[in-house]
């Protein structure tokens, strides 16, 4: 297997991305509403090595994403009136007026939430290591899916006040319901990282491959263009709460530079995340991931 990789010091790169529905709001569903960090890096691995590294990723952060979703009716606590006071929603909305239509009520409470999990943990578990790693898994799974639920209901047009106001009923649920959480998803990793295990198998023989992101596997149950474009914009979304402005150095579908003997390589998500005619390259906002393709000789 022949991994080609694009130097991320060959462009200047930020955010948005080049996904169409600059818009919408970024939905992980496609992807198994795994928790993706701005900083990430992922990757497509298909053929040559692929069960093996079915063997070495982890099925964590899958898992805990799947295990929120089976939690969720027995973990219904609500936001507390003391965490809720507790937001800074002044501060929330001066991001969001900088730049409204960019601003993602979802994306910047996940980011606020998911930013206190160590703390939370460390309250939660002391000096244990193994339920520190455990809880702060459980932790970003419940801040994605109820930063999600809080802001689903919320549009783009609404006020930055309501957006906020949202966002940090999000958190708060999140801190409510993390303690029922974190007990309910152990009972339920193992069998599902066993399962998950057997099903990347399966995807190798596919032509997309297996998705990963920073060496834990993603789900993306079949969708997986979907899924590459949700985290596209995901990342997107995350970048533009984070740091409020954004931009990406890409002329007339191309980005310039060159990657072993190429003149230059194609900016755009049209192709299929199995295609071997070439590279599909995204900038994946401040932090310079590059999107590895695998090129089949």
């Amino acid at each position: 297997m022949a991994l080609t990789r694009l130097s991320a010091g060959l462009l200047a790169l930020a955010l948005p991305f080049l996904v169409v529905r600059p818009a919408a709001a970024a939905d992980l569903a496609a992807c198994g509403d795994i928790h993706i960090e701005a900083k990430s890096e992922c990757e497509f691995v298909a053929t040559g090595g692929c069960e093996v590294e079915c063997e070495n990723l982890s099925f964590e952060a899958a898992c805990h994403a799947e295990g929120y979703a089976q939690c969720d009716g027995s973990c219904s606590g609500s936001a507390s009136a003391t965490c809720t006071a507790s937001c800074d929603i002044d501060a929330c909305e001066a991001t969001c007026e900088a730049n409204p239509p960019k601003f993602d009520c979802q994306a910047n409470c996940s980011v606020e939430c998911s930013g206190s999990c160590d703390a939370r943990c460390d309250a939660e578990c002391g000096n244990d290591s193994g339920c520190r790693a455990e809880c702060k898994g459980a932790c970003e799974a419940t801040c994605q899916g109820d930063c999600k639920a809080s802001c689903t209901g919320t549009p783009p047009s609404a006020t930055c006040k309501a957006r906020c106001e949202a966002s940090c009923e999000g958190q708060c649920k999140a801190e409510a319901n993390l303690s029922c959480q974190v007990d309910c998803q152990a009972d339920l990793q193992a069998q599902c990282e066993t399962r998950l295990q057997g099903g990347c198998t399966a995807q190798c023989s596919r032509p997309e491959g297996v998705l990963k992101c920073d060496n834990q596997y993603v789900d993306h149950g079949g969708k997986a263009q979907e899924c590459w474009d949700a985290i596209s914009q995901w990342k997107g979304a995350i970048e533009t709460s984070a740091s409020g402005s954004a931009s990406v150095n890409c002329k007339n579908g191309k980005c310039q530079g060159s990657a072993e003997g190429e003149a230059s390589v194609s900016c755009a998500m049209g192709q299929e995340p199995g295609s071997t005619s070439g590279f599909a390259f995204l900038a994946f906002g401040l932090a310079g991931v590059v999107y590895r393709r695998i090129r089949r000789r």
